[in-house]
């Protein structure tokens, strides 16, 4: 996963997962929360046993759910489907949050982080990108928290790199 192939592009349907900034993934975790996971040297060292650190990736644009396989592009929206079938969802009090809803408010737009975009570029594994909600804010995770948040900044605190579930 860490040397991640960069030639591999993500599909919708995958398996991924989300490094943070903090050496550490986001997960969807039993209590309904988006947080990290515990810290970890790379991405290449996440124990098999995890399950909350797991997403499916969905298209938005597929109303019945999973059937695109085609691959995911900068500026695309998606659904992040974690492991209780749940999805990632930002709510309009700055949180993140799962919910069981599969509608516009779990939504968010994959965003290249670099000044002249990746827009229409399709994502190939181990890409840096911002997750931009519905409200126009970025999923955050700040220096002094471990919980998923919303941000105006887009700063480094919002970037994530995806990773392949298998490596």
């Amino acid at each position: 996963m860490g040397g991640a192939d960069n030639t591999r592009l993500v599909r919708y349907g995958d398996t991924v997962t989300v490094w943070s900034w903090k050496n550490a993934f986001i997960r969807g975790n039993k209590n309904g929360n988006v947080d990290i996971s515990g810290r970890l040297n790379s991405p290449d060292d996440i124990p098999r046993r995890w399950a909350w650190e797991y997403f499916v990736i969905e298209d938005a644009n597929e109303p019945q759910g999973p059937g695109n396989r085609g691959p995911v592009k900068f500026g695309d929206s998606v659904y992040l489907k974690t492991w209780n079938n749940n999805f990632v969802g930002a709510g309009s009090d700055n949180t993140i949050k799962q919910t069981v809803n599969r509608k516009s408010l779990e939504t968010f737009m994959i965003e290249s982080p670099e000044v002249a975009g990746k827009s229409g570029n399709a994502m190939t594994y181990g890409d840096m990108f911002y997750f931009k909600t519905w409200r126009k804010t970025y999923i955050c995770i700040p220096e002094n928290g471990s919980s998923a948040v919303q941000s105006s900044k887009k700063d480094a605190s919002c970037q994530f790199r995806i990773y392949d579930s298998y490596g």
